[in-house]
């Protein structure tokens, strides 16, 4: 206790009041002390979360414009990986028409003698080789599915011509052996009927990649049977 309040205390003694009253006002003087401190106490803890909202809150608008950058620096690099994609893309099936165009002008029916028939083989040979050198080392760029199919839907066409290319010679042969040369061209329209198909799959896989919704589709309603 300080010393006024000894004092006042002390002075307090030597009066004629009883010992009752005394000490009531002393518990009153340190009710008021203790009040005092409280006070200044929660003004102090009051600044002291206002200081660390504060400081919350300044942290928390740093981080928030840190993400911001870094989201924005990442649309802007998916940004540039789908433009590459999508260009990879419409090139490749560009391509892969052009290989199918130069195959199918190979193995069309016309004399086996014509002179055109070895300018439609090179031709599809050249065009062979122009996407093969494009697109395997892009690849990376599209889903490993896709890029199996795309594989699947190339070699679909070159074991396609092949086989054609091997009924050909059969059938220029001096010995033609007509179950061999059937079973080449039995296996040249089989594998020629998957490449429609292959190449209709290819499409969906490149128009979702390209953000296209791709219909589905519904079978035809069958005719009820009699």
């Amino acid at each position: 206790m300080s010393d006024p309040l000894t004092i006042l205390f002390s002075a307090l003694s030597s009066l004629p009041l009883s010992g009752g009253l005394i000490w009531l006002y002393r518990d009153w003087i340190s009710e008021r002390i203790k009040g005092s401190i409280q006070h200044e106490y929660n003004q102090k803890l009051e600044t002291h979360k206002a200081q660390l909202r504060s400081q919350s809150e300044i942290e928390l608008a740093r981080l928030k414009a840190q993400l911001e950058i870094a989201a924005g620096e990442r649309n802007v690099q998916y940004s540039r990986v789908f433009e590459k994609t999508a260009e990879i893309i419409a090139e490749t099936y560009g391509k892969l028409l052009a290989l199918k165009d130069a195959a199918d002008d190979y193995t069309q029916l016309m004399d086996p003698s014509d002179p055109s028939r070895q300018e439609l083989r090179e031709a599809y040979r050249q065009k062979t080789q122009d996407f093969l050198k494009y697109f395997l080392p892009k690849k990376i760029y599209l889903p490993k599915e896709t890029a199996e199919k795309i594989r699947v839907f190339s070699n679909t066409v070159h074991s396609a011509t092949m086989q054609f290319s091997m009924a050909i010679a059969v059938g220029r042969g001096q010995t033609r052996d007509p179950e061999t040369y059937g079973k080449l061209f039995d296996k040249f329209f089989k594998s020629s009927e998957e490449v429609p198909k292959l190449l209709a799959m290819l499409e969906d896989d490149f128009q979702k990649l390209l953000g296209f919704g791709i219909e589905e589709k519904t079978a035809k309603p069958q005719l009820p049977q009699s």
